[in-house]
């Protein structure tokens, strides 16, 4: 898988690997990306050398969207509330493509997670991908490709990152009410992103349904019982622990 990177140790050294995006949301039409997601635990090199590794993406236009992060990457991210981070240890078990002991420990632990800190990372990107929606986006991964521009010139505004905008909306208001996340959309919802993502809907349509999932997530908010962070020092003696069950399990750091 990445035998042409400089990274060849990285697919011996997963702990996970899963189908991401539309597919993991329920919310996959016709054209959409595949996209994939995991965590490795890297050769000892890397925590004891000079090299460093935090993450690995695959270069744009290669056919597949992948991210790869480390542990320690990954559960920094977490604990700061990341969503985008965070759904991946809450994809359905069929989506995952690959996952060891150690990443399964990982995800026993994934409401460790939680906390208040989602719905302001939640915010944060709601009103990032509001932006993006109604404007022309950014010449980033995604943002300026071939598909993204077609669509905003068809539709008059950004279709994927508004539909992108009312899933977080969703996820953010279950997290506050529930303390749980299913990145598996409902059929409802899938009905509503479906649409959007496909222009059935206007942007004055999609923005009043933000509003009112907005003022609901806060209200969620107000009144979740998560707690206002996560408990930084027992994930952290987590991380040490499983990494070092990783080191016991598997010795094998040949690739440098």
């Amino acid at each position: 898988m990445f035998e042409n990177t400089n990274l060849p140790w990285l697919e011996k050294h997963l702990i996970l690997y899963a189908w991401a995006g539309s597919t993991s949301y329920n919310t996959r039409v016709e054209d959409s990306d595949d996209d994939f997601r995991g965590i490795c635990i890297p050769p000892e090199q890397f925590y004891f050398g000079l090299q460093g590794f935090d993450q690995y993406r695959s270069p744009e236009n290669s056919g597949e969207d992948i991210e790869i992060k480390s542990i320690k990457e990954y559960v920094r991210l977490a604990l700061d509330g990341n969503p985008n981070v965070i759904e991946w240890l809450f994809t359905k078990p069929e989506f995952f493509v690959y996952i060891n002991e150690i990443g399964q420990e990982l995800i026993n632990i994934r409401h460790q997670f939680l906390s208040k800190q989602f719905f302001k990372k939640v915010s944060g990107f709601a009103k990032g991908q509001k932006h993006e929606m109604e404007n022309d986006g950014k010449n980033n991964r995604g943002q300026g490709s071939l598909k993204r521009i077609a669509d905003r010139q068809k539709y008059g505004y950004d279709v994927r990152s508004a539909s992108h905008l009312i899933r977080i909306d969703y996820e953010g208001i279950e997290v506050m009410e529930t303390g749980n996340l299913n990145t598996w959309r409902s059929d409802k919802e899938r009905k509503l992103l479906v649409d959007i993502k496909t222009g059935k809907l206007t942007k004055s349509q999609v923005l009043e349904i933000h509003d009112e999932l907005d003022a609901k997530l806060y209200q969620a908010y107000l009144k979740t019982e998560l707690p206002e962070t996560p408990d930084y020092h027992k994930n952290n003696k987590f991380l040490i622990e499983l990494t070092k069950e990783y080191r016991r399990k598997y010795k094998d750091d040949r690739y440098y």
